[in-house]
């Protein structure tokens, strides 16, 4: 990891995280309580057969509304950061990468 490029590292990782949000909450306005619960570190994750992606990983809380309404409460998420977007998120590679292998 000495030599790989993980992208410019994140000024402020909520103003990154929240258009991801907005794609995938249900109701992304109703997202509260949103605190930022780890710093972005240089991190690593293998994609496709084994190719290694490198960006900055952080976990943040927040709660968010369901599909019925209601508040879902306070939950951890994890997110890798590269160039400006979550390609990261939960344990899963989103749309903003491709894998190759």
């Amino acid at each position: 990891m000495a030599g790989a490029d993980f992208g410019p590292k994140p000024e402020n990782v909520q103003e990154v995280i929240t258009p991801h949000l907005r794609h995938v909450l249900f109701d992304p306005e109703s997202v509260s309580l949103f605190a930022v619960t780890s710093a972005p570190e240089k991190c690593g994750k293998k994609c496709g057969m084994g190719t290694p992606v490198y960006g900055w990983c952080t976990s943040v809380e927040y709660n968010a509304k369901n599909r019925l309404g209601g508040y879902v409460g306070l939950a951890k998420h994890s997110y890798m950061v590269r160039n400006g977007k979550v390609i990261f998120a939960d344990g899963l590679f989103t749309e903003n990468l491709v894998c190759g292998g």
